[in-house]
């Protein structure tokens, strides 16, 4: 499951995390933090607030990029989507050639 998983990183566009912090997350801070080295953009969600997001998050990540809500991402990923909000090309990995 481990390699299956982290080989579903190294394919994706973005990663949404879904964190909550009373629950213990193993294998999901490895998915995460290949995420980072490997530049693909997180949606980080903490569940219960951003407040509650761990500090080695913020260290980790932009800050615009942890969010409060699965609402909240998916109105980003909309404006994205709409060209309302421009592509951060630094952390994307696309196709096209004006966004590498």
């Amino acid at each position: 499951i481990r390699s299956f998983d982290l080989a579903l990183i190294e394919k994706s566009d973005f990663v949404i995390f879904h964190f909550i912090p009373n629950i213990v997350t193993v294998g999901s801070w490895e998915e995460f933090f290949l995420s980072n080295r490997s530049k693909r953009p997180i949606f980080f969600i903490t569940e219960g607030g951003k407040k509650l997001t761990p500090y080695w998050v913020f260290w980790t990540i932009p800050h615009k990029y942890i969010y409060s809500s699965k609402e909240e991402v998916l109105e980003m990923l909309t404006k994205i989507n709409n060209g309302i909000i421009p592509i951060d090309s630094d952390r994307w990995r696309l196709l096209k050639p004006e966004y590498r």
